[in-house]
């Protein structure tokens, strides 16, 4: 959960910093001590070539880096890049700020800056000798200054700002254009007080602005809505104040041939951010057994959060309640009796999870094993007030048997009570399937059916041929707790989730259609996931998104015929797109 908390304040942060970045004054104290807000890095150009014929390859398109080379060399001249520039080294900006204002150099590796410079001027750029730097009059009417220190040549929008940039990148831009092919990392914690505080009045003022009443919207409710976007307004405004630093890292491996995206979030010691993310320390779950590694689909977050924490998260369960019940009143299809079961449903749900999480942990998992013969999948949750849900399920359960008699011969209440589990089974009808492909047949097999199961502190769930069993498996396999490394791990097989999908919507599928899916399939091959993993790293978590080869290969052939498609359909007589 707390790195979930991180991953949402990043967009608002992230304006935070850029604003804060973007003023250009007069530095004010020469001597004071400069600190990063804004890093960026870039890996080289030569990374460049060796990630180009990796994603062309992909793509279909062979020799792509050669056909990038010649295209820059007519523009440079240059065989393998920018004359002057080395282009086996990597390269980056930075935005640093003395506490006032804010001076932003970049850092170009050169191996020759005249020959850099001569090369500007044949692009019609005036560029001027002034002491040991260079002027360059750029075509919009700009000026930047550039001189060399060392290996570096150092481009500044201000002459001033040259003499306070370091002989070499600093640390935080060397430690990025290191680590990744592309790197942003915005230090939210030295954004001076009066920019980070004008960002955030900004971003209050456009909330305000943008929210309007809608007309199917009472007084009432309009109300509550403001009063939850303040309260959520809030939350982010202490957050902010308690970062230290945000990343994103994007890599591409042609070794390994796997793309991955880092997003790490860093908090200021001795904060309640920082307490909570202590707390998330050697943390272990009770659902390993709901973890099915070679299946299609598998989620699991362990988690625990704070006393601040807490308080925010029931006062969201306590919003949504109360937004579903305004919701359900409204619904003319509902009958009395309905309304008020249902109403029940929500808020039994959302207050025993909001106390889960204040004197527990969240602890959830799921795995669904999708394929051409397969459908199945278990899923549980620690629920504190779990058998009080269960008596509000099987009323609702019970309603739908009493209005419904085909339901009810498919309904078995306290079918079975497995390690003090109770199960309650919904059967498919066998008939039901009399009419259905037979490709569906084979998914779902003779005997499908869902299964409910409620413990002590557990809410659990199967569907598919033999469910019960698998339920069973899946507790027996959760018998003791087992360390959490990781707060946060998913992963989708691509290859059988497209022939899950093939299977069920094939009827409605053209030849072309199932040609392509089959071309999909193919290419997907064995390395086909896609992972996202969140650990936690000191003061802050890391959350890494990686895309193996074949699930890139997929992405790449979507893509080129969502292009040939809208290409076609733009001409006359030619396929529209679907």
């Amino acid at each position: 959960m707390c790195c979930r908390n991180r991953l949402r304040l990043i967009f608002g942060v992230a304006v935070l910093a850029f604003m804060a970045a973007a003023p250009m004054a007069q530095l004010a104290a020469q001597t004071a001590q400069l600190k990063p807000v804004v890093v960026v890095g870039f890996s080289g150009i030569d990374r460049l070539w060796e990630d180009a014929d990796f994603l062309g390859e992909l793509g279909g398109v062979s020799h792509l880096a050669d056909n990038l080379k010649q295209m820059l060399s007519a523009q440079t001249g240059e065989a393998q890049g920018v004359p002057g520039v080395a282009s086996g080294r990597p390269l980056g900006l930075v935005v640093q700020t003395d506490g006032a204002d804010f001076i932003v150099a970049g850092y170009l590796p050169v191996a020759d800056l005249q020959k850099t410079i001569d090369w500007l001027k044949t692009r019609g750029i005036d560029v001027e000798r002034q002491g040991s730097a260079y002027r360059a009059d750029l075509p919009n009417g700009q000026s930047v200054f550039v001189e060399q220190k060392g290996d570096w040549a150092i481009i500044a929008a201000a002459e001033d700002a040259l003499s306070r940039a370091t002989t070499n990148p600093p640390k935080e831009l060397d430690q990025l254009m290191s680590a990744y092919d592309l790197g942003v990392s915005l230090y939210i914690s030295n954004v001076p007080p009066m920019w980070k505080q004008l960002g955030i009045a900004m971003i209050q003022q456009g909330i305000q602005t943008a929210m309007e009443q809608q007309p199917n919207q009472s007084d009432e409710e309009f109300a509550a809505q403001k009063a939850m976007v303040q309260r959520s307004f809030q939350q982010l405004q202490e957050n902010v104040n308690e970062l230290d630093r945000i990343l994103v890292g994007f890599n591409i491996d042609p070794k390994a041939r796997v793309i991955s995206l880092d997003m790490e979030s860093t908090v200021l010691p001795g904060t309640e951010s920082a307490k909570e993310v202590a707390l998330n320390k050697n943390l272990q779950t009770h659902l390993a057994g709901f973890v099915v590694k070679d299946a299609t689909v598998v989620l699991r977050e362990t988690a625990k959060t704070g006393p601040r924490g807490i308080t925010q998260f029931k006062d969201m369960m306590s919003q949504y309640e109360d937004m579903i019940a305004s919701q359900l009143e409204k619904d003319a299809k509902l009958k009395k009796r309905e309304k008020e079961l249902l109403k029940k449903l929500f808020s039994t749900m959302l207050i025993s999870l909001a106390e889960t999480v204040e004197k527990e942990q969240l602890d959830f998992a799921l795995s669904m094993k999708l394929g051409e013969k397969n459908c199945e999948g278990v899923m549980a949750m620690t629920l504190l007030g779990a058998k009080e849900l269960e008596s509000t399920v099987a009323d609702i359960l019970q309603r739908a048997a009493k209005d419904e008699p085909d339901f009810a011969k498919a309904l078995k209440l306290n079918a079975e009570t497995y390690k003090g589990v109770q199960f309650h089974v919904i059967e498919l009808p066998a008939d039901a399937m009399e009419d259905a492909p037979q490709s569906i047949k084979d998914i779902l097999g003779p005997k499908a059916a869902a299964v409910l199961g409620f413990g002590d502190k557990l809410v659990c769930a199967a569907f598919g041929p033999d469910p019960v069993s698998a339920l069973k498996t899946a507790i027996d396999q959760s018998g003791s707790a087992v360390p959490a490394e990781k707060i946060l791990e998913f992963h989708l097989a691509v290859k059988p989730l497209i022939q899950f999908v093939q299977v069920v919507a094939s009827e409605e599928w053209s030849d072309e259609d199932r040609q392509f899916a089959d071309q999909l399939i193919t290419s997907a091959g064995d390395k086909d996931r896609v992972t996202m993993d969140a650990v936690l790293i000191e003061n802050g978590s890391r959350i890494r998104v990686e895309l193996q080869e074949g699930v890139l290969t997929v992405l790449a052939q979507v893509i080129m015929k969502a292009v040939a498609q809208q290409q076609a359909g733009s001409v006359p007589g030619g396929n529209m797109a679907p």
